[in-house]
């Protein structure tokens, strides 16, 4: 999906002549001349390297490929299921219209019922809509159509946009303009009393769940740790909601995760007395925090469970504009709720961007975010010292890997170590560091997965199967992006033989 040009011939490296007459869809960064591409060559049954010859009165400067590629789309599937149903809705023999535009993919797919559901895509900005009743975002039929055109563009032809993508799109239109109006327009004045009082009758209950929460603590230390490993789930679970009570969220959800430490190994004794001891000391700074600097007070009631004020982020949070790449994801799961963390770097900054969504139960999450992708845009961060966390004022997806991605600032792991040390020094309760590590080698020894530099500095792999990872790299240095957790790094993408590969297993998105 993207731009379009007709170009006459091409061989394949056995010198079959491809079809006189076919398309050929590709990204910025080309001049006009010859581009280097893939394509299937029918005689040889292979997808050999080709050389497209460029008519030279061609321009294609404003020319760019938002073509997804299967694990693009897998990646921002709800769950597997529905991309298998995807996949059998992914050919031309489902649908009975499609079509392309500039600025829209759309088609029309029978259902059960007697009229056919319209689906369509917005390629600005990756937005979707289905009039199916499925409750899932997206649904497989929405996945089917981006299948297909990925799998094959031919059945997807440009045409004029029918009346009902046109509106749709206007709609959109409208829907943004009267939100950046509304941005733009000032708040409407607030009832400071009520806000005062609403703020005091909180505060009060968040300080009442933390005494409590500190006798819990308290009790832990003078009774010991050993044990733990065999209480009830009921133990850590009641102290949990009694934290949520006390609309203390965000705290709740770091006990959570204490809470699956006892026993889960052989050094958890010392895992869980370092996480308690985290745990003891935030809730002391919180109940100091007019001692604190301003940011690391604002962090602080971030971590307790208190949420910024978009109104507030968007007026006083540092807004920053660069080329930003994805270039991971991961997720975690908190009872019904499902976190997804996209890890956005900036190519001219080198700043990193936590991005986070949440997903309840079997819903999937509100907006797509394609593991490779890259373009331009400006970014909002949240207030705090390590302003990691933020999201998008506006954003699009106009550059492409293999072009940005050699470009981003990727560190040695003493390097990266020192930084984070840093870091740790300012904010000691940061879970998860994003890593971007360059000249680095996976290797397997005795039995423990690493990578290593080539002063043989290393870090251990989390997990114990990293052997599509190894042979991506090839005993060669690549450069590996992952989350380091100060005990393990879990790798997410890998660039490696001028390719960006993501997820488990590894795949490639070129």
């Amino acid at each position: 999906m993207g731009n379009l040009a007709r170009i006459n011939g091409g061989e394949c490296a056995d010198h079959h002549v491809l079809w006189s007459n076919f398309d050929l869809r590709f990204g910025v960064g080309h001049t006009v001349t010859d581009i280097t591409c893939f394509q299937t060559c029918f005689s040889c049954v292979s997808t050999p390297q080709i050389t497209i010859l460029i008519p030279d009165d061609f321009d294609d400067d404003d020319f760019y490929l938002m073509n997804w590629t299967l694990d693009q789309i897998q990646s921002f599937s709800p769950d597997a299921a529905s991309f298998a149903a995807g996949q059998k809705l992914g050919k031309a023999g489902q649908w009975l219209t499609t079509g392309e535009s500039e600025n829209a993919l759309w088609g029309e797919c029978q259902g059960s019922g007697k009229n056919p559901y319209q689906i369509r895509v917005d390629k600005r900005e990756f937005a979707y809509r289905c009039t199916c009743p499925s409750r899932k975002l997206p649904c497989k039929h929405v996945l089917g159509l981006l299948i297909l055109a990925a799998n094959d563009p031919k059945a997807v032809p440009q045409k004029d946009q029918p009346d009902w993508i046109t509106e749709w799109l206007g709609g959109r239109d409208e829907r943004t303009q009267k939100k950046q109006e509304k941005a733009a327009t000032p708040p409407k004045p607030v009832d400071e009393k009520a806000q005062a009082k609403r703020m005091e009758q909180r505060q009060n209950r968040v300080a009442a769940g933390l005494e409590q929460f500190t006798l819990w603590l308290n009790d832990i230390a003078r009774t010991g740790i050993a044990g733990l490993e065999r209480k009830p789930l009921s133990f850590w679970e009641d102290q949990t909601k009694r934290l949520v009570d006390a609309q203390a969220s965000a705290l709740a959800t770091r006990l959570q995760v204490v809470a699956e430490i006892p026993g889960s190994n052989a050094d958890w004794p010392e895992q869980l007395l370092g996480e308690l001891g985290q745990l003891a000391l935030l809730v002391e700074a919180y109940q100091n925090s007019e001692t604190l600097p301003g940011d690391l007070q604002n962090e602080i009631r971030q971590l307790i469970g208190w949420t910024v004020d978009q109104n507030e982020l968007a007026a006083s949070g540092e807004t920053v504009t660069d080329c930003w790449g994805l270039l991971g994801q991961s997720y975690q799961q908190s009872g019904k709720v499902q976190t997804q963390r996209n890890w956005y770097y900036g190519v001219e900054t080198g700043r990193p961007l936590l991005l986070l969504q949440f997903a309840a139960g079997n819903q999937g999450f509100a907006e797509p975010h394609l593991p490779g992708s890259f373009g331009d845009g400006d970014a909002v961060f949240w207030p705090g010292t390590g302003k990691l966390r933020g999201k998008f004022l506006k954003r699009e997806i106009n550059q492409n890997a293999e072009t940005m991605f050699p470009m981003l600032a990727a560190h040695t792991i003493p390097v990266f170590l020192d930084s984070v040390a840093d870091q740790l020094a300012v904010q000691p309760w940061l879970d998860i560091v994003p890593a971007l590590l360059k000249d680095v080698i996976v290797c397997h020894i005795d039995g423990t997965w690493k990578i290593s530099d080539s002063e043989g500095k290393s870090l251990p792999l989390a997990g114990n199967d990293h052997w599509l990872l190894h042979a991506i790299g090839g005993g060669h240095p690549v450069t590996l992006f992952g989350e380091w957790n100060s005990r393990t790094l879990m790798p997410l993408s890998v660039w490696a033989n001028d390719r960006f590969y993501h997820q488990f297993p590894f795949s490639r998105t070129s």
